[in-house]
């Protein structure tokens, strides 16, 4: 069965908020800054243990409807895979690059991106370092945020992708790296959103599988949007869901946070696996409303 680390700890995670994120942007210039890029340039992630990423996986092929490519990061290639559908060697057209929950990419997350599809986009999505048989090992939102801007600049150089109309969505741990690429600059995103993608330094309760030294406090901040808000480089909308584990109930302090700044909270129905079609949708209508 496919294991997918979730916020199941949301209650830990509010009293984080409560306490990290009201004070940090409380305390901090509301206007982009490079504070984290420039932290980034000189941190190094020391990995206390090098492992595979603790899921188990499928084998991602070609199929009738999906095509496998690798691109390259770090010197490590590594697999991903593009949904067949509206792909058109004569037009360019739009590309929804879709970041996995969980540790592994598998076929059903393709599937679970119909929504996309279905409004002509073309759907593109990597597997990251230490996952899916790829090399290098697993770093819990660093390395892997480093492979998905690769992943986005390899798709934005092909025939068949519209470079100025790149649109990054992720779920769960996908949607953390999502949160994480809003603080990066030159990478071609048009915009980016995320499902259940919000987590706090201190990942507590997944101490089994942090593979860093998480009594660095360095560590984790570098891991994770909410520590980092005054540096966003483009707006990151979070996609909430109001049955997921109690976040809806602190709504207000969770505007608060979002209030003057690049992080954009928006509501929609069902809990952290069920919120992610209603998400997905929602994310569409930003998209399309913002064209007009």
């Amino acid at each position: 069965m496919k294991k997918k680390y979730n916020t199941k700890v949301q209650i830990h995670f509010i009293l984080c908020i409560l306490t990290t994120l009201l004070f940090s942007c409380e305390t901090k210039s509301q206007k982009s800054d490079s504070t984290y890029l420039n932290e980034k340039q000189h941190f190094h992630s020391k990995l206390i243990k090098k492992e595979k990423a603790p899921q188990e996986y499928e084998d991602l092929v070609s199929t009738k409807d999906l095509l496998k490519v690798e691109y390259l990061s770090n010197g490590i290639n590594l697999k991903a895979l593009i949904v067949k559908k509206n792909l058109d060697s004569t037009k360019r057209k739009p590309i929804l690059v879709y970041l996995h929950g969980g540790f592994a990419l598998g076929e059903q997350d393709l599937l679970d991106c119909q929504v996309f599809t279905k409004q002509g986009y073309i759907v593109f999505a990597p597997s990251y370092r230490g996952e899916n048989g790829n090399g290098g090992n697993f770093e819990l939102f660093q390395g892997e945020v480093d492979d998905a801007k690769e992943a986005i600049k390899w798709i934005a150089k092909q025939p068949f992708a519209d470079s100025t109309k790149i649109y990054v969505f992720g779920h769960s741990i996908g949607g953390g790296i999502s949160s994480l690429l809003s603080l990066e600059n030159n990478v071609p995103i048009a915009k980016s959103g995320s499902s259940g993608g919000l987590y706090t330094q201190d990942f507590y309760g997944w101490e089994d599988i942090i593979p860093f030294d998480n009594k660095n406090p360095l560590e984790g901040k570098m891991r994770v949007l909410v520590e980092n808000i005054p540096s966003m480089q483009i707006n990151h909308y979070a996609l909430v869901g109001k049955e997921d584990e109690g976040l809806y109930d602190l709504k207000d302090e969770l505007n608060a946070i979002s209030r003057n700044s690049k992080l954009k909270l928006i509501y929609v129905d069902g809990d952290h696996f069920t919120s992610l079609e209603p998400a997905m949708k929602k994310f569409i209508e930003i998209i399309n409303n913002e064209k007009k």
